[in-house]
């Protein structure tokens, strides 16, 4: 998928013979094709400037991309003052629009966050409703019959829980590529399978040099490289943030046992921690784990995690005891140094602007994040 890198490139003989391309020559290079990278290029495209993506692997959403629990998020828990909370406001007025013009599926499912102990209710009630509320989420608190009514699955343990209606969930492949295209139909280009090995930041232009030998001249590099960012920042000397990974691993269910929104706990100092999520296309997407690792690279899956997923989300739903996974996989999300995410110049140069330390929020962020870019670059 995508566009082929140019084929009739000059070339001019270098030392010993030796073939050797004139740089190319663009605007904007997007360094990273997962979610934050395609829709930054979509942005681009949309204001009429040239813009060439380079991402490593040789299709687009090979990363934390499609490795997620593909819910677009109201922001609700979101910290306050955070970069994270303003991109996530920010989306949630862009994504009708965008949804409606790249024409992916969406279902607004609603979310429903289950307090099953009384110290779990006074954290709804008194820390995370008033946080929704200050975000500008429409929340409510739903009492035990309440909650019964809404979601007669739940366990019988349940004392009170939160429902947000405007949570839903997204196809994490259809989106990114979606982007994708809408941006090569609007002139952008995409260079798979090209990883970036150098990048000089110089006053008035960036030179980005590919594993291939070619060069790309630009008065702009983003660096949206997802779990890579700071090695690519640190091509061109950039070392003021570093992303460390996060595994989560995953279940897959063809079968719904009649759950038909988000169902998740009170969230931890992890995360918002093990999730039973419809999937658009059906059945559901139970977990993930949180685990810091230290490869960039660790996918690795473990059978001590799949019954822990099954144990935790079987407490929420007791159905799920009869659950069969068909699939278990794992994904890495990006913890950043600044513990939020990074959208600014780098301290090296502004001609390299960091998209970086999206942790879990890329696919809800995406139609934000990319405007914020496209504004300051």
């Amino acid at each position: 998928m995508g566009a082929a890198p140019r084929s009739a490139a000059r070339r001019r003989t270098g030392p010993g013979g030796a073939p050797r391309r004139h740089p190319e020559r663009t605007a904007v290079v997007v360094v990273g094709g997962g979610v934050i990278g395609c829709a930054i290029l979509w942005a681009f495209a949309e204001r009429g400037i040239a813009a060439v993506l380079v991402e490593a692997e040789p299709d687009v959403c090979e990363g934390t991309s499609k490795a997620n629990s593909a819910i677009v998020h109201t922001g609700f828990d979101a910290r306050p003052g955070t970069i994270e909370a303003t991109m996530l406001r920010r989306s949630a007025a862009l994504w009708p629009s965008v949804i409606d013009r790249l024409g992916v599926p969406f279902l607004p499912v609603g979310a429903i966050m289950l307090a099953r102990t009384p110290a779990a209710v006074d954290t709804l009630r008194g820390v995370i409703e008033p946080n929704a509320r200050r975000q500008g989420v429409e929340v409510a608190i739903l009492d035990r019959s309440e909650v019964r009514a809404l979601a007669p699955y739940v366990a019988d343990d349940v004392l009170a829980a939160l429902s947000v209606p405007g949570e839903g969930v997204i196809d994490p492949f259809w989106l990114t590529r979606a982007y994708a295209e809408a941006a090569i139909e609007g002139g952008a280009e995409l260079r798979l399978g090209r990883a970036v090995v150098g990048l000089e930041i110089e006053p008035r232009r960036a030179r980005v040099v590919l594993d291939d030998g070619g060069v790309i001249v630009a008065d702009q590099v983003v660096d949206a490289a997802g779990i890579e960012a700071d090695t690519v920042a640190a091509l061109a000397g950039e070392r003021s943030f570093s992303i460390r990974p996060r595994k989560g691993q995953f279940l897959v269910s063809e079968e719904t046992f009649g759950v038909d929104q988000i169902v998740l706990p009170v969230p931890g100092p992890m995360g918002k921690g093990m999730l039973v999520t419809p999937i658009v296309f059906g059945g559901l997407l139970l977990g993930p784990t949180a685990v810091d690792v230290a490869a960039k690279d660790d996918l690795a899956i473990d059978e001590l995690d799949r019954e822990r997923i099954l144990a935790a989300c079987r407490a929420m739903v007791p159905a799920l005891a009869e659950a069969v996974p068909i699939r278990q996989f794992a994904g890495l999300r990006h913890v950043s140094s600044e513990g939020d995410l990074i959208l600014r110049p780098a301290t090296v140069g502004d001609r390299l602007f960091l998209a970086a330390g999206i942790r879990s929020t890329g696919i809800s962020t995406s139609p934000a994040v990319a405007e914020f870019v496209v504004d300051a670059v």
